[in-house]
C-alpha cells in the first residue's frame, strides 16, 4: 500500500517543482509578472534566444530585418477542450549590424491563461541596459527591461482586460548563426 501512495505523490512532485519564478542559468537571469504576479517559467529550458533573419514581403513593402528572437518557456496544461496550451512570451527586438538601440523598436506576444496577447508599444517601454559582443562573435550577451501592455488578440470583442507585462533580463546569451557571424 505504501509503494502505491509514493506512486501516485512522486508525479505531483515532479510536476509542481518543473516551474520557477526567477531563472538563472549559467550566468543567464530573468524574472517577469503580469499585473504584479510572477510569471512561472520552466525550469529546464527556459530560454531559447538567437539573433535571426526575418523575411520581407514578396511586394517590398516589408523590407528583410535581422531581429533578436527570445522565447521564454512558462508552464503547459491540457485545456478544457482536450488541447494542450503553453504559455510563453516570446520577444523580438531589431537589432542593426554590430549595434543596438538604447530604446530599440521590438514586438511581444504572450499565451498566458488560455489567451493569446500583443504588445500595445505606446503603452510600453523596453531600454537595452547592456549589450556585449563575445570576444569569437559567434554570441553576444543582452541586459534588458521590459515594461508593456499586453492586449488581448480579440480585444475588444472578448472583454479582456489589458495585462501589464513587466520583464527584466539579465546578461542573456544570444546566439548568431554562421552566416551571420562576419557582419557582427
Amino acid at each position: 500500500m505504501k509503494t502505491f501512495i509514493l506512486i501516485l505523490l512522486l508525479p505531483v512532485f515532479t510536476f509542481q517543482s518543473s516551474f520557477a519564478q526567477n531563472v538563472c542559468v549559467d550566468g543567464q537571469c530573468l524574472s517577469a509578472s503580469l499585473n504584479d504576479t510572477s510569471f512561472q517559467f520552466r525550469e529546464y529550458w527556459p530560454i531559447n534566444a538567437s539573433l535571426s533573419r526575418q523575411q520581407g514581403s514578396m511586394n517590398g513593402k516589408k523590407p528583410n530585418r535581422t531581429i533578436i528572437s527570445m522565447v521564454l518557456n512558462g508552464t503547459s496544461y491540457t485545456q478544457s477542450n482536450g488541447k494542450q496550451f503553453c504559455e510563453g512570451i516570446q520577444l523580438e527586438i531589431a537589432y542593426e549590424e554590430g549595434k543596438l538601440a538604447t530604446e530599440p523598436t521590438y514586438t511581444v506576444y504572450l499565451q498566458y491563461q488560455s489567451g493569446l496577447y500583443t504588445v500595445n508599444t505606446e503603452e510600453g517601454t523596453l531600454k537595452v541596459t547592456s549589450f556585449v559582443i563575445e570576444p569569437d562573435k559567434r554570441s553576444f550577451r543582452l541586459s534588458a527591461e521590459l515594461d508593456c501592455s499586453m492586449r488581448s488578440w480579440c480585444y475588444p470583442v472578448d472583454n479582456k482586460e489589458a495585462l501589464q507585462l513587466k520583464a527584466t533580463f539579465s546578461n542573456m546569451l544570444i546566439t548568431v548563426p554562421e552566416w551571420l557571424v562576419a557582419k557582427i
